[in-house]
């Protein structure tokens, strides 16, 4: 393998991110501030809804293995009303912990991190330890409801066995979905079984969490940064429970519709386009790569054909299992390839191997990402997908018919992030307003990178657009998820505004950020 194709793996396995379900012995059993004063999101009710409240817990030794010695956390539960909308009683709790700047001159306004998904789990505490906005003021990581070791817990065995079958078969993608809805169908009764009110898991609910943890930590102010799903929660804050909110940071956001079919498959589309017409326009690349698209175009028509099959250790019951990779498969990979920067110098290349029967990528592929993918609560992502875009389907019910209809190479992607149909999954459904555009006084920044295969910039930037005070930067040649590393032009950009959100920020450093300089040959 040519060194111009290790950033692309190096990117790959950092796709699968580390759940946090910290836990080493917890400070103050109050929070660290002061006693809330009143339950936030109140509305009618059965029974008066319960003041926020936050619990010292354990931190989980494995999340906060890695924490350097010098930054101090404390690892609480937080309990949020199962419902606020007849609240009969029920309860759920949130694994939170709070990192503590180690400089002695941090500012007291933290900043919450609100990860993707639906169903992702929330960030790590281990790799927040060394986020660059630590040295400016605490941070908090927490696992929405449903997700990572919040109570319940929300993870369908039943749909990761189907995910396995998947890889084992080269069937059509009208069968593969109807395993996959069969599959979460069966998750589905056993959860009921199990007592889990699946109508609760939905959007607002979880912006209403985050209030009552804001309330519950005792924080006056704080400020929110969402990447991608999380985006869509930030959203519903401003909307529905602004108070106690100094600045957000929106990066790579989805639109009101959030995820369905139709958006993926544009998404993606033009993702893979950004990338051929960055490689065109480079001086390397074009020679040596005149036409990607038909590059790719011939990789999915090679493993539809001659299908990819190797045999991997999945681990578990699973153990040895014989694999086959088809077209779909493949660019499925390339496709969440797409999230990752460091993937693009040694992409047209990659792909030009693929195409001419160089499996090495597929077998780290195999090897490393697929036993990975599925670290999401699926039981998560389909109540929450579903009940989020109710209004959307209750108004035209044929919304995705087009696409699901004839997928193409789409379809194992399609059926990985769950947008495939809802089928059993009616429990809940939200108000039609989900589907308004936010706006706010608040000074809030919103931040997109060019090549972004999910979130598209076209998206992120009618977002800013409509919340109305927003700051808007486009990153060129960059993918999803912008602001977390360290010393990059789009995280001192956020630095900066986080630290004066009523100031204008600079952002003339994002002029110098892009092209993507392709190796020649």
């Amino acid at each position: 393998m040519d060194r111009t194709r290790l950033p692309a793996l190096i990117a790959v396995l950092a796709f699968a991110a580390s759940a946090c379900s910290s836990t080493a012995d917890a400070g103050s059993t109050a929070g660290p501030g002061a006693a809330p004063p009143s339950s936030v999101g109140a509305t009618t009710t059965t029974v008066p809804l319960p003041e926020p409240s936050a619990s010292a817990r354990r931190c989980d030794p494995a999340a906060v293995a890695t924490v350097p010695g010098e930054i101090t956390y404390d690892c609480y539960w937080v309990t949020v009303p199962e419902r606020r909308v007849g609240f009969d009683g029920d309860t759920l709790r949130l694994p939170v912990t709070v990192l503590h700047s180690p400089n002695p001159d941090a500012s007291p306004v933290p900043l919450v991190f609100i990860s993707g998904g639906p169903g992702g789990p929330g960030g790590s505490p281990d790799v927040w330890s060394r986020s660059p906005y630590l040295a400016d003021r605490d941070v908090i990581v927490y696992d929405q409801r449903g997700t990572g070791a919040a109570e319940p817990n929300m993870d369908c065995p039943e749909v990761e066995d189907a995910f396995v079958r998947m890889y084992r078969t080269t069937d059509p993608f009208v069968s593969e979905a109807a395993a996959m809805d069969e599959a979460m169908d069966a998750c589905h009764d056993r959860l009921e079984e199990e007592g889990v009110d699946l109508s609760v898991f939905d959007t607002p609910e979880s912006a209403a969490d985050l209030a009552d943890l804001r309330v519950a930590l005792g924080y006056d102010r704080w400020h929110l940064l969402g990447i991608s799903y999380g985006n869509r929660v930030a959203r519903e804050v401003l909307r529905s429970h602004p108070e106690g909110v100094s600045g957000v940071v929106f990066d790579s956001a989805p639109g009101p519709a959030g995820l369905t079919a139709t958006a993926l498959s544009m998404a993606a589309a033009r993702g893979f386009e950004q990338l051929a017409a960055g490689c065109a326009a480079d001086t390397d690349c074009a020679p040596a790569h005149p036409d990607l698209l038909a590059d790719l175009d011939a990789v999915v028509a090679r493993y539809d054909a001659e299908p990819y099959r190797t045999t991997v250790d999945l681990g578990g019951e699973h153990g040895p299992t014989d694999l086959a990779l088809t077209g779909a498969d493949v660019y499925a990979f390339l496709w969440s390839t797409l999230y990752y920067e460091t993937s693009y110098p040694g992409f047209p290349a990659a792909i030009a191997g693929l195409a001419a029967g160089d499996t090495t990528l597929l077998d780290v592929y195999a090897n490393a990402v697929i036993p990975r993918l599925h670290m999401f609560a699926e039981g998560t992502l389909h109540a929450v997908l579903c009940a989020d875009r109710s209004p959307i389907f209750e108004a035209d019910p044929d919304h995705d018919a087009d696409v699901l209809s004839n997928p193409g190479p789409l379809a194992s992607a399609m059926i990985n992030v769950g947008v495939q149909g809802c089928q059993a999954w009616q429990d809940g459904a939200v108000d039609t307003s989900i589907l308004d555009p936010v706006s706010s006084d608040l000074p809030v920044l919103v931040l997109s990178g060019t090549y972004d295969p999910i979130t598209p910039t076209p998206v992120a930037r009618q977002v800013a657009e409509d919340l109305g005070n927003a700051t808007f930067v486009a990153f060129d040649g960059m993918g999803h998820g912008v602001s977390t590393s360290p010393g990059s032009c789009a995280s001192e950009i956020a630095l900066a505004y986080l630290r004066h959100p009523d100031t204008a920020v600079d952002t003339t450093c994002s002029a110098d950020v892009g092209p993507v300089d392709f190796p020649a040959g």
